[in-house]
């Protein structure tokens, strides 16, 4: 792989797919530095590569729980495609390496817009443990309502696939990751252009991650129950044989208009109550308040006081 900067990599993936740790295995590489939540490089580029005003992106980046962990610097002077790449050279030349990629969960399409020659790295896990994975996080309240975000991302991932080629990216399986990490990271360094560097699986000591272990794959067997995997897989069976893994093999759920009503109720409910635990009732009421009436201060501070609240969360 050159350094030209159109030929960034990126890990793609959704949420809760074990991005993090490939990400800290990929940093660790002596040459190759790597961001972690990159979306906000993204998440205001229109689908038709229209780019936002500076001084509302610049207000983004103000509120971007992501961004303010970064210690960014942001040059106005720079045009949006320059300004969000200068935040990687930023990370690459901080780093003291010699090439940079960033991990990317949504909007896998316009990174072309800014990267027309961008490389990706598609992290696959299976979609049952993803979706228990984001009721755990309190994202979703049941698994019918967990199972979509995979689907879509997934779904998002072929489209993107069709339009770069086979050149232009490798499929890596968390499960595989986890049993053989060597193997797998040697794969991606392959397709990088680097050699495997051992150092790539000694970042215990500055991480609260461990290093893979295949025991954390399909957890989904041994501590879901058998309605749940069923509910997930009225959503994800499709999905799930394309990508090749097995069905659980359980009776399934026929999910009628009246039962989806009600498990996406019963998802908002239990998603509340999350929110309302971890935020306290008088956070929670103001961001929905201000939201509602439109009140941008007091929806902003309110945003920043559950910023520092998910940053204490943080793994």
């Amino acid at each position: 792989m050159t350094d030209g900067p159109d030929q960034t990599p990126f890990l793609i993936g959704a949420e809760r797919s074990g991005t993090t740790l490939l990400r800290i295995m990929l940093d660790h590489h002596p040459e190759l530095a790597f961001r972690n939540e990159f979306e906000f490089a993204v998440d205001l580029v229109g689908d038709d590569g229209s780019f936002p005003p500076m001084d509302a992106y610049v207000r983004f980046l103000g509120l971007s729980r992501t961004f303010s962990m970064s210690g960014f610097e942001i040059d106005r002077q720079l045009a949006y495609p320059d300004l969000v790449k200068s935040f990687l050279e930023q990370k690459r030349r901080r780093d003291g390496k010699r090439l940079v990629g960033a991990t990317v969960h949504r909007h896998f399409h316009r990174i072309l817009t800014i990267w027309p020659d961008a490389r990706f790295i598609h992290l696959i896990r299976d979609g049952r443990d993803v979706a228990r994975s984001r009721i755990r996080e309190g994202w979703a309240g049941n698994g019918w309502v967990a199972a979509h975000e995979w689907v879509e991302v997934e779904r998002e991932i072929d489209r993107l696939a069709e339009r770069v080629g086979p050149g232009r990216m490798v499929e890596v399986r968390y499960e595989e990751l986890l049993a053989d990490p060597e193997g797998q990271l040697s794969r991606i360094c392959g397709f990088l252009g680097l050699d495997y560097a051992p150092a790539m699986l000694d970042f215990e000591g500055d991480s609260t991650y461990r290093r893979p272990d295949p025991r954390f794959a399909q957890r989904w067997r041994s501590e879901a129950s058998p309605r749940q995997v069923a509910l997930i897989e009225s959503v994800q069976s499709d999905m799930l044989t394309r990508r090749g893994y097995e069905l659980s093999g359980n009776p399934p759920i026929r999910v009628g208009r009246l039962r989806r009503w009600w498990l996406g109720l019963h998802s908002r409910l239990v998603c509340t109550r999350f929110r309302m635990k971890r935020y306290g009732l008088r956070l929670w009421a103001s961001e929905i308040v201000s939201r509602r009436l439109k009140m941008r201060r007091w929806a902003e501070r309110t945003r920043l006081a559950i910023n520092e609240i998910q940053k204490r969360h943080l793994k």
